[in-house]
């Protein structure tokens, strides 16, 4: 029985140190790599949430904006607010005029929408 195991141990081969570490390294950087497409990825997962997070936000503004919602009561500090009255021809017998809401948001990423709404001639 020694013999045999004496055989074994004279005919078995192990790995060479350089190749130990050749594998070592090229396993090391599979894996640097991977953990790069993969923080790649979150990282584009990320933005994109946060950017369709921002469009929810501004629909919401928008739809409210249509509905006769305030300005102030809608946005945050993100936001900045101008309104003028929409480009058309003057006529004082009209009860309702055309106006442009451009709401841009200041903060990164950028977005700017036009909302038009109608509001009542004061009189």
């Amino acid at each position: 029985m020694f013999e045999r195991h004496e055989a074994k141990k004279r005919g078995a081969r192990g790995f060479a140190l350089p190749e130990v570490l050749i594998s070592a390294a090229i396993a090391a950087a599979m894996l640097a790599a991977s953990a790069s497409a993969l923080s790649t990825s979150l990282r584009g997962a990320r933005a994109a949430s946060e950017t369709a997070d921002i469009i929810q936000e501004a629909e919401n503004i928008a739809a409210r904006l249509k509905a006769g919602s305030e300005i102030d009561d809608l946005i945050g500090d993100e936001w900045e607010v101008t309104r003028a009255p929409h480009e058309t021809s003057e006529d004082a017998l009209r009860s309702h005029y055309l106006e442009t809401v451009t709401v841009s948001r200041t903060t990164s990423p950028a977005l700017t929408f036009h909302v038009y709404v109608i509001k009542e001639t004061k009189r």
